[in-house]
């Protein structure tokens, strides 16, 4: 599975969806600022439930450094 990008209107931000890790099961969407800083995420577990992830949790710290690398 492929992460894709989805930009938004008026270059406010960009969203990332099916980001997947060898550290986590299930995959996660996660929304950044136009510059890259991580503003909200979500974990998608293989059950379908969806959780929130703590801010400084591995998970997190993870989510955190894709912002730059695809902004």
């Amino acid at each position: 599975m492929k992460i894709q990008k989805v930009t938004f209107d008026g270059m406010l931000g960009f969203a990332l969806h099916k980001i997947t890790s060898s550290y986590f099961t299930g995959k996660c969407s996660a929304w950044y600022s136009k510059n890259g800083k991580l503003t909200g995420c979500e974990w998608i577990r293989r059950d379908g439930q969806s959780r929130l992830i703590p801010i400084g949790t591995p998970m997190y710290r993870y989510l955190e450094s894709l912002g730059p690398v695809w902004k």
